[in-house]
């Protein structure tokens, strides 16, 4: 049920929402095209696939640089390395599944299509919409704990 509280104030009746994103009408098409990328962690801010590939292969590069081990997420970094070696660094699906086949964690928050973000939330409810604030139609997209 939705209900106006406060004028031009987007509000949820949930008390467990994790996320909550708003979105001008262009960059909501964009993003579901997958033309626009959630940058990373906790930052919204939405950056084209160029712009994504490029802070991924950054944060690829970055973590191999400080890892002072022989091993990380379970493969020998000399094996990790080659392999990343031999990718297309272009290829954001390539780059997306050489970081998953060590686990999410091991190279921290990397920019995701919205595909990508949603199976990220896995232990989350996902849920979109568009509302008018004000005169302006805006979209959004929101996380919620799981019932039960």
């Amino acid at each position: 049920m939705k209900m106006q509280i406060r004028k031009g104030v987007f509000e949820t009746n949930s008390s467990n929402t994790h996320n909550l994103t708003l979105f001008s009408d262009s960059d909501w098409k964009k993003y579901n095209n997958g033309e626009l990328f959630r940058s990373s962690g906790c930052d919204n801010t939405l950056i084209t696939r160029d712009e994504a590939v490029k802070k991924i292969n950054n944060i690829i590069r970055e973590t191999f640089e400080a890892n002072d081990t022989v091993e990380i997420g379970g493969k020998l970094l000399s094996d990790a390395e080659k392999e990343y070696e031999s990718l297309d660094k272009s290829d954001y699906n390539a780059l997306i599944s050489f970081v998953e086949s060590f686990g999410r964690c091991t190279f921290g928050h990397i920019p995701l299509s919205k595909e990508d973000y949603i199976d990220n939330q896995d232990t989350l409810e996902y849920d979109c919409g568009e509302d008018n604030i004000d005169g302006t139609k805006v979209y959004w997209e929101a996380f919620h704990g799981r019932d039960g």
